[in-house]
């Protein structure tokens, strides 16, 4: 928008028409209803919320923060109640493919199914197999002695 190019001015009085009477400016009137009559949209006609009603464009104009403009929306004529959506049944879920028992699963991948040594050193893959066998039993090691 050009700053520059004249616009005419909406803020005229206007005169509360609820218990109150007062007289306030368009500009202000919005922020009046919200202070003292917190039920206004129920209670006026939309033919005077559309009196009051100041646009957001032009209230950027003002030089009013985004953050303070007051938006009023127009009342939108009630929504006639419909019936609810029918709602679908739930599929039942696929039955899981039949598994071999965790025992079985550990014999079939070379894995002990009980945790003895013996059971371990017969798991391992062959090159280790072999490379133990080549090694022999670690030594024993004495704690504290010096060489």
């Amino acid at each position: 928008m050009f700053p520059f190019l004249p616009r005419p001015c909406t803020n005229i009085p206007i005169k509360c028409t609820l218990d109150c009477g007062q007289i306030h400016w368009k500009y202000n009137f919005q922020r009046h209803l919200q202070d003292r009559h917190p039920q206004w949209r129920q209670i006026l006609s939309q033919d005077f919320i559309s009196t009051i009603q100041i646009s957001a464009a032009e209230q950027e104009a003002l030089g009013i923060p985004r953050d303070d403009v007051i938006d009023i929306p127009a009342t939108a004529p009630p929504i006639p109640s419909l019936p609810p959506p029918s709602r679908g049944q739930k599929r039942p879920a696929p039955s899981p493919p039949s598994s071999p028992s965790r025992r079985a699963n550990k014999e079939n991948k070379g894995i002990p199914a009980s945790n003895s040594n013996t059971d371990l050193r017969a798991a391992r893959p062959p090159k280790i197999r072999k490379l133990i066998l080549k090694l022999g039993p670690a030594p024993d090691v004495q704690k504290n002695s010096c060489v």
